[in-house]
């Protein structure tokens, strides 16, 4: 059995938040050149044209770069010729006082034709990627992230540009829950720091399998097999735990959004 949240379960419940709550229905993803980056790429591209959305623009980096300058060029079409179709809308769309206060007609805007930008990558290259998305007039998105997010660094080295800003998480610390909170209080009296997911869920983990021993006294592999599956949810710090017959857990992921100098679970 794995009590661990699994990938697939990160981008179903970010792609539902996105689509469902958010209305949003065009995508843009810059990913790193690596295993996780590939992987997480295809899951959420694969997840969002099953749900009738559309991937605009997605652009892969070497995970060693710290200038993703180019990259974000490439991805709203201003290193690249535009259609003469694209040029002939942006000029109609254009009022007579943005075409008078133009001071470089040579120079390309950003078509920024999608509403979130998916960058599944560390809390620390996330806080590079953000302000120089801001720089480069990318703006107005909702900027979407996977569980790596999840860092103290990533409010202290880009908090002012990450307001909004939507990740998943398998363990939600700052939770009003009592007993969260208490568990949360319980481990920094101990241990002088803050529990994060791999404490939460061997507690969990270790929480259900007593648990399950004391209701069903199981003697046997296959009995203890048998009641694991058959235990019914189990409420846990990291959400309500139960497994499918494969021995997979069915909990859902948090959904976290910053908002202000914390985050907080999205409404």
């Amino acid at each position: 059995f794995r009590n661990f949240m699994l990938p697939k379960r990160e981008v179903e419940q970010l792609v539902h938040v996105a689509m469902d709550r958010l209305d949003i229905r065009r995508f843009a993803i810059m990913y790193p050149a690596n295993a996780y980056g590939r992987y997480f790429m295809q899951l959420f591209w694969d997840e969002v044209e099953k749900w009738g959305g559309e991937i605009r623009a997605a652009e892969s980096y070497d995970p060693s770069i710290t200038d993703f300058g180019a990259q974000i060029k490439r991805m709203v079409g201003v290193d690249i010729p535009r259609p003469a179709e694209v040029l002939e809308k942006i000029r109609d769309a254009r009022s007579a006082i943005e075409e008078e206060s133009e001071l470089d007609p040579g120079k390309k805007d950003p078509i920024v034709d999608f509403g979130a930008v998916f960058i599944p990558d560390s809390a620390e290259r996330v806080a590079m990627i953000a302000p120089q998305l801001v720089y480069h007039d990318v703006v107005d998105i909702w900027l979407l992230g996977t569980s790596l997010w999840d860092s103290p660094k990533l409010l202290e080295l880009a908090g002012d540009y990450l307001q909004g800003a939507i990740f998943t998480s398998g363990f939600f610390a700052s939770s009003a829950d009592d007993q969260v909170r208490q568990f949360v209080e319980s481990y920094r009296s101990n241990y002088e720091k803050d529990p994060e997911l791999l404490a939460a869920t061997g507690y969990d983990t270790i929480q259900l399998l007593k648990l399950i021993v004391e209701q069903n006294a199981p003697r046997t592999r296959k009995q203890m097999r048998e009641a694991i599956v058959q235990c019914p949810g189990f409420k846990g710090l990291t959400g309500n735990i139960s497994f499918d017959t494969t021995g997979e857990v069915k909990k859902k992921p948090f959904v976290v959004s910053v908002l202000g100098n914390k985050e907080v679970l999205f409404p």
